[in-house]
């Protein structure tokens, strides 16, 4: 039976006990209805009452915990007010004696299960009714909910305490009002160097007597600007504390409200700090790093570039902006700017480089490009640039670099590479040799003398480049001479590859350090195998000058001996009649003073003394003519055949140069066969279009005539073949020829308008080709004779200057026989006396052009100021440069050649004095 039902049969059988009952049954109710747990045990500690809080702490009803002991079976009683007791049954023995208990804190757990209770225990001593003294009435409150939510306050605070102390900064909680932390971890102390122990105040002493006096403001305008500071607000500073070894450290604050009063003012505020006094000396750092290179840029003149790719941002130091002309900062940099500015034929190769290097993931690139001043010119910058952070996907985000200006090393590398040109291209062999005399440098030109490649002759000792004797002899005073002087100048020997030598000029120069030590050797080498050749030729060139010259002064004074034998030998068949014996005889001397004249004709034509005189003559009968000549002229070992085209091959030119062209192209031929063979001279009349082509070019005639030189001797190479023509070629030795008759023959081939061909192989023979234009029209084929006998004299005065008496007298009987009234004078002296004498009437002046004291030419002038429309008629067998001097100034030049017929004459005198065509 319970409890509570055994009190209810009592008050039925009392029910004198009814009021008080009520009582009691009105204070059983508060109990019952109470939040706390009320349990009361005997002395036994059993318990005998448990009301509905007290059982469901165990979680059983009131009536199963009546008659059990207590704690209940599987329960325990931990007193947590002191963590080293345990409370049990027997711990609440005190109780028993009268002691009460206040506010016990306790846990009750169950074991095996995880149902657990926080209580407060209130607990005295008391007596039951049927149980005797040594009774006790416990009171149980749940605190359960509150001991979580301490736990659940300890585990945070716990936690914050583990963050704020694994973390490097400093959380404080500062109350404005009293000047103090009521809260900091213990990284303050930390990075000052205090212990916990030192330091026991942080009030405003603390901060005051550690702060840097130049922050002690700043601080303090910030703790002021609180008053006006919302719950969002976060206020910074920074300051420096003083450290507990006198350095002083640099922090950075960030705070925010962290209380306010029942009016609203802060009065307390939470915030950070962190210790940034690595991070300033690290700017220092930088900023002494930046500076110094910011010196050495400038010291080196080159511009900083920083490239941001993702943020598209550009950086350029002021050497960049000042490197072009600019005003540092007078553009903002871009990329867009920076792309304008380099030079258009550069932007691909700028554009690819740095593609390259991005996609291939080099961190390096460096570029020679030209970039844009302010002034529009171009400045050469050297552009290295490098990759410094790239994105987790190695992508390129930002590149750095430099510029540096090279247009002067640009400039520098222009010139070099001319002067290197110049060296290359230079005729004159140039070579750098080293203090041992090894090739450190040759041109091109230098190995092409030598031959030699390049590579074949570095590195070669000079002693390559002569003969043992030579080096031993020559060579090496030249080297003495070189070392002791600087410099020498000479004629030197050298070998070449081949084994073959050539003279060369050669000029050597030392090239000497600051510290006067020898550093190289220049050597300038000019082949003179060619200047030699030409001092050969030219020497050979002047002997036959001079031999020209003289056989000029022989023609010229044999005419004049020819010129009285053919005159009075003419005069001589005037007056003899054919019946006459003498007759015949005088006959053979004028036949033989006509060939004489011939062969001065000849020797004139060698020596090239005449000036041209172009007339319409028989190409087919000039050849003719010179055939015996030719004949007596060639080996016996040499056939002549000559092959005629049938009829007349006229043509305008000079016979005498025709006649040397021919005799120059036989000679030659005669030479290509040494050993005899045949020499075939052929004419021939060619229509324009069967002409070759080649030769087409040249003329300008419907009909060609041409003669041709054909023979089989040793014939000629191509390369030889393409060098005929030149001055001063020959492949014949000095003795036999000077490489002048070829040009000669080609230059008066060209003054006829003509053109020669050469047809040549090795021993195949050569054919020489001379193409002329041809003249319409036909020769008149009457013996000279007959022609003479047509000319007939006329009447006049003519003037005659000449110093030979003889062919003076011979000219004035001719004269006076044909009609004319002549004055005579021995030299020009007596012409100019004989001309300002009395009045004289002269209507032609005939002048020997070779006088002793001024020539005929110089004279004409003479005369043609005192009779300006007289007619001059030359006289000359030989006129060395006069008269051909004389026609480049004038067209109006004539010329009867010494030794010359009566006909001849009177036909030249006639066609100036009349007007008859000569």
């Amino acid at each position: 039976m319970s409890q509570r039902g055994a009190g209810d049969q009592e008050r039925a059988a009392h029910p004198e006990f009814s009021g008080a009952q009520q009582h009691v049954d009105w204070l059983t109710q508060i109990v019952e209805a109470a939040p706390s747990g009320v349990f009361a045990l005997d002395a036994a500690r059993i318990i005998r009452y448990a009301n509905c809080t007290a059982a469901a702490l165990f979680g059983l009803q009131p009536d199963r915990l009546i008659g059990a002991p207590f704690p209940p079976s599987g329960w325990t009683l931990e007193r947590k007010t002191r963590p080293d007791m345990v409370m049990t049954s027997d711990a609440l023995e005190p109780l028993f004696s009268g002691t009460p208990i206040k506010g016990l804190v306790a846990l009750l757990e169950h074991s095996g299960t995880e149902q657990r209770h926080w209580v407060s225990i209130n607990a005295e001593s008391t007596s039951l009714p049927g149980s005797g003294p040594g009774a006790l009435l416990i009171a149980f409150q749940s605190i359960t909910r509150q001991k979580q939510l301490e736990n659940s306050l300890l585990e945070s605070s716990r936690f914050i305490e583990s963050m704020a102390a694994a973390t490097p900064e400093i959380f404080y909680i500062y109350d404005i009002e009293r000047g103090t932390n009521v809260y900091s971890n213990r990284n303050l102390l930390t990075y000052l160097g205090y212990t916990p122990g030192e330091v026991t105040d942080f009030g405003s002493a603390f901060h005051t007597n550690l702060l840097h006096p130049d922050d002690l403001d700043r601080v303090t305008g910030l703790l002021n600007r609180w008053n006006s500071a919302s719950d969002e607000d976060v206020l910074q500073v920074e300051y420096r504390m003083r450290a507990k070894n006198g350095n002083w450290r640099w922090f950075v604050a960030r705070d925010k409200v962290f209380r306010r009063n029942n009016e609203g003012k802060v009065m307390q505020i939470v915030g950070s700090a962190m210790d940034t006094t690595d991070l300033h000396e690290a700017e220092l750092l930088i900023s002494s790093h930046e500076h110094r290179l910011s010196l050495a840029l400038e010291a080196t003149s080159d511009g900083l570039w920083d490239y941001d790719l993702r943020a598209g941002t550009v950086y350029l130091s002021p050497r960049w902006y000042t490197m072009l002309g600019y005003e540092v900062g007078e553009f903002t940099a871009s990329a867009a700017i920076w792309r304008e500015m380099i030079h258009p034929e550069d932007f691909g190769q700028v554009t690819r480089a740095v593609t390259r290097n991005i996609k291939n993931g080099l961190n390096e690139t460096m570029i020679e490009l030209r970039l844009r001043r302010k002034d529009q010119s171009w400045c050469w910058v050297s552009g290295r640039g490098k990759v410094v952070e790239r994105d987790a996907d190695g992508k390129v985000t930002r590149i750095v670099g430099t510029h540096a200006d090279i247009t002067e090393r640009k400039a520098w590398e222009v010139q070099l590479l001319r002067e290197h040109e110049a060296l290359e291209h230079s005729l004159d062999g140039i070579a750098i040799l080293d203090v041992h005399g090894n090739f450190e440098y040759a041109n091109r030109a230098l190995c092409e003398l030598l031959g030699y490649r390049p590579e074949e002759l570095l590195g070669q000792n000079h002693r390559v480049v002569h003969t043992q004797e030579q080096f031993e002899t020559e060579v090496k005073i030249m080297t003495r001479i070189v070392l002791k002087v600087g410099t020498y100048e000479g004629i030197c020997f050298h070998l070449r590859k081949d084994g073959s030598t050539f003279p060369a000029r050669i000029a050597v120069r030392v090239i000497r350090e600051d510290t006067g030590r020898i550093a190289a050797v220049v050597a300038v080498v000019h082949d003179i195998s060619r200047q030699r050749q030409l001092e050969d030729e030219l020497r050979q060139s002047q002997k036959l000058k001079a031999l020209g010259r003289l056989a000029g002064g022989v023609a010229h004074d044999f005419n004049n001996l020819l010129s009285p034998i053919l005159g009075y030998g003419e005069m001589l068949l005037d007056e003899i009649s054919p019946e006459d014996h003498r007759r015949r005889r005088v006959e053979h001397i004028v036949d033989a003073a006509g060939k004489a004249r011939n062969l001065t004709r000849q020797l004139l034509a060698f020596s090239r003394k005449q000036p041209l005189r172009m007339e319409k003559i028989n190409l087919n009968r000039v050849l003719l003519d010179l055939e015996p000549l030719l004949r007596q002229s060639l080996r016996a070992n040499i056939q002549l055949q000559y092959v005629q085209c049938p009829g007349d091959l006229i043509i305008r030119g000079d016979i005498s140069q025709l006649e040397m062209v021919l005799m120059n192209l036989v000679i030659n031929a005669q030479d290509a066969m040494p050993q005899g063979g045949s020499l075939i001279i052929r004419t021939c009349s060619e229509p324009f279009e069967i002409v070759p082509a080649s030769v087409q070019t040249h003329l300008s005639s419907d009909t060609v005539a041409s003669f041709h030189v054909e023979d089989t001797g040793e014939g000629m190479a191509p390369d030889v073949l393409a060098q005929i023509f030149e001055p001063f070629y020959t492949t014949k030795t000095a003795e036999k020829g000077t490489g002048l008759g070829l040009s000669s023959v080609q230059g008066i081939i060209e003054q006829h308008g003509g053109y020669i061909l050469v047809e040549s192989a090795p021993n195949a023979g050569s054919t020489f080709r001379i193409y002329i234009p041809a003249e319409t029209g036909e020769m008149e084929t009457a013996p000279l004779a007959a022609k003479d006998a047509m000319v007939q004299g006329g009447s006049g005065s003519i003037l005659v200057v000449e110093d030979e008496a003889i062919v003076r007298d011979l000219v004035g009987q001719m004269l006076n026989r044909a009609g004319y009234t002549v004055h005579s004078a021995g030299n020009a002296t007596e012409c100019l006396e004989l001309l300002n004498g009395p009045e004289l009437t002269i209507d032609l002046a005939l002048l020997d052009v070779i006088m002793p004291d001024m020539n005929g030419v110089e004279l004409s002038y003479k005369i043609k100021e005192i009779y300006p429309e007289t007619p001059i008629l030359y006289m000359s067998g030989y006129t060395d440069d006069i008269i051909s001097d004389y026609m480049q100034h004038s067209e109006a030049i004539h010329l009867v050649r010494k030794p010359f017929t009566t006909a001849a004459l009177l036909e030249q005198i006639r066609a100036l004095m009349e007007g008859v065509p000569g």
